[in-house]
Formats: structure tokens, C-alpha cells, sequence
């Protein structure tokens, strides 16, 4: 049957309808909406965070700023006249230079042709140094002649003739002539020297005079007496001790020869007895068993006979030592005696030789010749003052050390002295910086510390050389400390001169030795309080927990020490965190 165009139009249109409910159905069963699509979805695992562990070297620092300088400027000023010029002509012929340093013995400047020097020394110049002249700038003035080559006799506190001359020869040798006297001054002065040498030696004599006369005995002879004395007490106490000890050896011996013969009589009674017993009608020799015979009986008188001898030997050796217990009691006793006699005459004799004596004649001398003594003393004193190679208050300047740095000059050529003329700092460069109060409490003197120009890229090793006691010193303002820092290398420090620095200190390091370690976030605690990291054997494993010592904790870091070193080492991968 042949469909119409119509009944095609309402199939067709049917067919739409169906197709589009069925895309609709299709669309509406997979189109889900924002609360139902976060409710079909779960929670997604979580990716953990590691990081290797590391062998590092851990310090933890201050750090701060400072401004590279000369070491402290020091105004200087001449301390008087240089050579004989006034005021009016003592002008600048040859100026200080800015920049350079000075060593011992440099010309630092010319005044009125004359040179001005620098030496080493703490006492400031004062006064002009003249012969005669002492004291300790003096002394110092003769260090440094000594020092300089030029020697100016015994470095004591006294400007001498080697004074002098040493003083000559280092002006010479700089090619300017010392400021000395004429040849009549000179001449002068020489005679004064001997005049005075002369009446100090007339002044000893007529003091030895005068002692001589008050003790009426000359020095050495008086000290004779003196020990005569002492010898002579002293031998009055060994003649005592000597005589005592005489006296005991032969008491001594008396017992000995008294014993000895109450010996001898012992034995001859026993001998007597032994014959009277031998001697009984039909006794019995104990050694044969018989009847004594007549020899045996011979025998035994024979030494009855001896024994009464040895008694008679004894008797008289004990009347021998008898006799000299008092010989030799008598004896002590006049050694005793003559000893004492000798110490009676002995202080006699000293005793008249310090007797009062007329001294008026000797004191008279004595006087005379000390005031002579004393004005050609001062006559000398006055012409030393005035004759003789000195050195002009002006002419030397004195630095605590040396050598120094010029760094800004006030005089030019042909300009009046001023006062001050110049400033000189040391030639060691220093580092001037603050630090805050807190940071301060952290640093001390000698610790090292690095300094480093950032715009140059410049890096250099230095150490700390003051930390002051309290804020504001240096004019550093409050709630900071000034700190000196005092580069190594020199040479490499002069291109800093003027820049700002930064100055790292380490407080706290592990000395330069590289150790474990890992983030502090890696490291946690357990219920016990002690600590732990957690290790990733692999991405896909399970970790493991590692008891870990911790130690220094810096820039991050913490230095770790496993309680078993096998299972923790370096590039291990330790859990910081988890997403």
C-alpha cells in the first residue's frame, strides 16, 4: 500500500521524536550533576614528599656590615721649635704627602730646610734633648739610634757623648748636619767636663779623709778589727767544745782501764782456784781422768803466776789514765783561758779604734772641696744645657709604633706650621662595623669570620679584634655594639678601602667536617622524646622509621646521627611532607 506524502510527513516527524527521546534518555542516564559527581568520586591517594639526605657542612652565623678603613686617624702636631728658626721663619719647605706610610727614621716633612723624623716610641716629645739631659725620652731616642744602625753607647736614660755621636751620624747619613754648638763651645764644654771630673775626685778624697780620721783607722783596717773580734769569740767557743770533749775521752778511758784491770783479777782468781782445787790430795783431772800429775799441777801455777802479772800491767795503765784526766782537765782549762784572753784584746783594739776623734780639721776640707764639687757640677749642668749636639723638640716625632699611614695633610710648601699639620693612622686595615645588641652577645674577639663585597665579588678572610663592652662605643648609635674586624691579606683588603662590607660570622658550625644531614622538617618526635626520620626504601614501598641523635641545626638543616649507621646514609630519601 502506497504511503501518501502526508502519512511519510507524520512518520518521518515520529521517527525525529523517537530518535530524540532516545538521545535524551541516553544523555540524562550519563550527564550527572556537580553534587552527584563529587559524591561518586573517593578520596585520592596521597604522594609523599622526599628529599636525599645530604653530607654537608652545617654552620649557623651573624650576619652584619661594616665599612673597610684605616686603622683610627691620630691628629699629629710638632711638640716645638725645629732647629733655631722663630716662629716667623719656620715655614713648610717640604710637605708631607698624603698616602704614604712611614717607617722609622723617614723625613716626614721640612721645616725651614730642616727635617722633622719619625721614631718609635710611648713617651711624646716634650722638650728639646740635650747632652746631659735624662729621662725616658732619652732612652727611647737611643732605642731607636740603636735600631737604625747607629750606635749610641749603653740605651739607658742619659744623653752622652755616644749620645751625641750617634745623633751626628744619623743626621748625616739623611744628609742634614745635627744642630750643635761651635768649635769654642765645644772647647767649653770639654773643659767643664774636666774641671768637674776633677773636684768629684778631690771631693772623694777628702771624704775618705774625713772617714779615716773619724774612725782613726783607714776602711780595711777597721774591717781587720772587726773580724779579729769575730774570730777571736769564736775561738773561745771551740776552745770550750774542745776542751769538753778532752775531758770526756779521758774519763773515758779511766773506765776502760778500770774494767780492764777488774778483768785481770777475775782471771787470776779463777786461775788460783783451779790450782787450789788441783792441788787436794787425790783429785781427779776432769780431761785425762786421772790423779793431776806434777807438770799438769806446774802449768796450772804458771798461769796463777801470769794472771797476777797481767794484774800488775793493768794497775798501771789505770794509773797512767788517771793522771791524765787532770793533765788534760788543766789543759782545757788553759786554752779556755787563752782564748778568752784573746778575745778581750781583740775588742779592746776595736773598741779604741772607734773612739771619738778631732775632726775639725778633715770636716773643714770636706766642706771646702763638696762646694766646689757641687758648682762645678752645676756650671757643667748649665753648659750641657747649652752646648752640645741636641735634638729640637721639633725635629722628632714619636709614634707608639710604626710604620703609620698619611692621611691628610693641612701644610703645603711655603706655609706657616699648623697645629695640627697632618693625621696618620696605622697601616693595618680594620674593618669598622655595628652590630646589634642581641647579635653582639654572640661574637667575641678572634673568632674568624668572612668579608665580602658583593659588588665586586670579592670574598676575604678576617677575624674579629674588638667587640666592644658596650653600645654607643665609637659614636655607635644605641641598641648596637661597634665591632672590629681585621682582614688577613692585607694586600687583597687595600681594594676594599671605603666600601661596605658584609661580614658573616659563624657562631655555632661543625668546624668544617661534613655530616649527615637532613631538613628539619624531616625529623620528628616520638611518644618517648626521642627523635626519628621516616625513610622511602622506594616509591612503591613502604617506609621505615629510623631512630636518629640530632645535633647542630642550621640554614635549615639538622646534623643527624643514626642509632644504626647502616640504615641511614647519604642520598637515602627521607619523607619531609606528604600531597
Amino acid at each position: 500500500m502506497k504511503l501518501s506524502r502526508q502519512s511519510k510527513l507524520l512518520c518521518g516527524v515520529a521517527a525525529v521524536a523517537l530518535i530524540a527521546a532516545g538521545s535524551g534518555w541516553y544523555a540524562g542516564a550519563k550527564l550527572k550533576s556537580p553534587a552527584d559527581a563529587a559524591a561518586s568520586r573517593g578520596a585520592p591517594t596521597a604522594s609523599r614528599i622526599t628529599v636525599p639526605v645530604e653530607q654537608r657542612v652545617l654552620s649557623s652565623s651573624v650576619v652584619f656590615r661594616g665599612s673597610v678603613t684605616y686603622s683610627e686617624p691620630t691628629a699629629v702636631s710638632l711638640a716645638g721649635s725645629v732647629g733655631g728658626a722663630t716662629d716667623a721663619q719656620a715655614l713648610v719647605t717640604t710637605a708631607p704627602q698624603a698616602g704614604i706610610a712611614l717607617t722609622e727614621g723617614d723625613v716626614v716633612m721640612e721645616v725651614a730646610g730642616r727635617p722633622v723624623f719619625a721614631l718609635i716610641g710611648q713617651q711624646p716629645t716634650y722638650r728639646a734633648m740635650t747632652p746631659g739631659a735624662k729621662g725616658a725620652d732619652v732612652e727611647q731616642l737611643e732605642s731607636s739610634l740603636k735600631r737604625l744602625g747607629f750606635n749610641p753607647g749603653v740605651v739607658d736614660t742619659n744623653f752622652d757623648n755616644a749620645t751625641e755621636a750617634a745623633v751626628d751620624a744619623w743626621y748625616a747619613s739623611k744628609g742634614y748636619a745635627s744642630q750643635g754648638p761651635t768649635p769654642a763651645q765645644r772647647t767649653e764644654l770639654r773643659d767643664a767636663r774636666t774641671a768637674n771630673a776633677s773636684a768629684q775626685e778631690q771631693l772623694q778624697t777628702a771624704q775618705r779623709e774625713y772617714d779615716t780620721a773619724r774612725l782613726g783607722v783607714t776602711g780595711s783596717a777597721l774591717v781587720e778589727l772587726q773580724n779579729a773580734s769575730k774570730s777571736a769569740s769564736a775561738a773561745v767557743n771551740t776552745a770550750i767544745a774542745q776542751a769538753a770533749l778532752d775531758n770526756s775521752t779521758a774519763q773515758s778511758d779511766v773506765a776502760l782501764k778500770t774494767q780492764a784491770r777488774a778483768t785481770a783479777i777475775t782471771e787470776r782468781d779463777s786461775a788460783a782456784a783451779a790450782y787450789d782445787s788441783a792441788s787436794q790430795p787425790g783429785a781427779i783431772n776432769p780431761d785425762t781422768g786421772a790423779p793431776y800429775t806434777a807438770l799438769q799441777l806446774a802449768a796450772l801455777s804458771s798461769q796463777v803466776t801470769a794472771k797476777a802479772s797481767a794484774i800488775g800491767v793493768a794497775e798501771a795503765a789505770l794509773t797512767e789514765s788517771q793522771k791524765s784526766v787532770t793533765l788534760i782537765a788543766q789543759r782545757g782549762v788553759n786554752a779556755v783561758d787563752d782564748a778568752r784572753n784573746a778575745l778581750r784584746l781583740a775588742e779592746l783594739r776595736l773598741q779604741e779604734a772607734l773612739q771619738p776623734k778631732d775632726l775639725s780639721s778633715a770636716s773643714t776640707t770636706l766642706n771646702t772641696t763638696r762646694t766646689a764639687a757641687s758648682r762645678a757640677a752645676t756650671d757643667l749642668s748649665q753648659l750641657e744645657n747649652q752646648v752640645g749636639t741636641l735634638v729640637p723638640a721639633g725635629e722628632v716625632l714619636f709614634f707608639p709604633s710604626l710604620p703609620v699611614r698619611i692621611n691628610d695633610v693641612s701644610v703645603k710648601r711655603g706655609t706657616a706650621v699648623a697645629a695640627p699639620f697632618m693625621t696618620v693612622s696605622g697601616s693595618d686595615l680594620i674593618v669598622d662595623a655595628k652590630v646589634a645588641t642581641a647579635d653582639a652577645k654572640s661574637l667575641r674577639a678572634g673568632m674568624s669570620v668572612t668579608i665580602e663585597d658583593v659588588d665586586l665579588g670579592r670574598k676575604l678572610e678576617g677575624s674579629i679584634t674588638q667587640v666592644a663592652d658596650k653600645p654607643g662605643t665609637k659614636n655607635v648609635g644605641d641598641g648596637n655594639v661597634y665591632v672590629a674586624v681585621t682582614p688577613i691579606d692585607v694586600v687583597a683588603a687595600k681594594e676594599l678601602v671605603g666600601s661596605s662590607v658584609r661580614i658573616t660570622a659563624a657562631i655555632q658550625s661543625t668546624d668544617g667536617k661534613e655530616v649527615l644531614a637532613v631538613p628539619v622538617a624531616a625529623v620528628s618526635a616520638t611518644a618517648d622524646g626521642s627523635s626519628r626520620v621516616e625513610v622511602e626504601r622506594s616509591p612503591s614501598a613502604d617506609t621505615e622509621f629510623v631512630e636518629v641523635a640530632v645535633g647542630l641545626s642550621a640554614q635549615g638543616y639538622v646534623q643527624v646521627t643514626p642509632s644504626d649507621p647502616d640504615r641511614l646514609k647519604v642520598n637515602d630519601r627521607v619523607v619531609v611532607g606528604k600531597k
